[in-house]
């Protein structure tokens, strides 16, 4: 089984994608994970850079083609998709940190016992360590969350990770 899914939304970002996709191939060898790219209707090529990447073999790709309507629609397209034990969402511009799919599966582990736990975040850092939103306490989840639901947050300067059984 699958232990992490990258669940991977994209539209006319062909150029950002090879980064986001070379971030996560590239830092995390021999970790148990697959791509499951919800492509919304690009017409970039786009489909073409997905295909190469899964022709080299190296880690599972599901793609799926659909007509454009946003991003909350191409989420919606990937439900019936979703299988393995974590699921984290990334955009077509997010760069993974080395060794991030390590770090998402260790970290995990500490609450997979605890059923009031459903959500981890990653937050984005700067090259230089900083975070690149506030948080008072990014050790506790409960903390983060009224924060983030609180401030100007937006999701992306974070990686939601889910476990699947929430979907």
């Amino acid at each position: 089984m699958t232990t992490v899914l990258a669940l991977f939304t994209c539209f006319n970002r062909k150029e950002k994608s090879v980064h986001a996709i070379e971030s996560l191939l590239s830092g995390n060898p021999g970790i148990d994970f697959t791509f499951l790219v919800v492509d919304d209707g690009s017409t970039d090529g786009t489909e073409e850079l997905i295909e190469s990447f899964a022709a080299d073999g190296g880690v599972p790709f599901d793609y799926i083609r659909k007509r454009n309507g946003g991003k909350h629609t191409a989420l919606n397209s990937a439900h019936r998709y979703i299988k393995g034990k974590y699921v984290t969402v990334l955009d077509s511009d997010d760069v993974l940190a080395p060794n991030a799919v390590e770090t998402i599966i260790t970290e995990w582990k500490k609450y997979d016992s605890n059923q009031a736990v459903n959500v981890l975040y990653f937050y984005k850092v700067t090259p230089e360590g900083a975070l690149f939103c506030y948080v008072d306490n990014p050790n506790t989840v409960t903390e983060t969350y009224r924060v983030r639901r609180r401030s100007d947050m937006h999701s992306r300067d974070c990686c939601d990770v889910l476990p699947v059984s929430c979907f």
